[in-house]
């Protein structure tokens, strides 16, 4: 089951990835997809996106029939069955692009995430990011 999940997360992913590079918008790629797209081992819940205002209106025009709930500063989609929520931020700024599965995914910083995590009281994932980070840091 949790693969049939993980195999349906990476697809939505990449099909999103792929239709709002193309659309030219704005948009990251955050929470534990982030972690995952960048080698953590996390089966993520959904998939967590944020965007800039300016880019809203495509994203809602390009996706109308999959909003299931809608907020001033938050909008919530779902594909496939995945939960997918576009977070609004005025001041979004591209740490990174990764190249995953063929296509260009630009994702919120493991260092970024981790402040995130603690900051959240998310001990668990806090740890997982930080053991991720001191693998990385010894196999260079």
């Amino acid at each position: 089951m949790k693969a049939d999940h993980l195999a349906n997360i990476q697809e939505t992913l990449v099909m999103l990835a792929n239709k709002l590079n193309d659309l030219k918008v704005d948009w990251l790629l955050g929470s534990s997809c982030s972690l995952m797209v960048q080698g953590v081992d996390v089966i993520p819940h959904d998939i967590d996106i944020i965007t800039s205002p300016n880019s809203i209106n495509t994203i809602k025009s390009e996706f109308s029939s999959f909003i299931t709930n809608e907020e001033p500063d938050w909008i919530q989609l779902t594909i496939n069955s995945i939960e997918v929520e576009f977070l609004l931020l005025p001041n979004i700024t591209f740490p990174k692009s990764i190249l995953y599965k063929g296509t260009q995914i630009p994702v919120n910083s493991l260092e970024e995430e981790l402040y995130w995590y603690n900051k959240r009281g998310k001990e668990d994932m806090a740890k997982l990011i930080e053991d991720f980070l001191a693998k990385q840091s010894e196999s260079r």
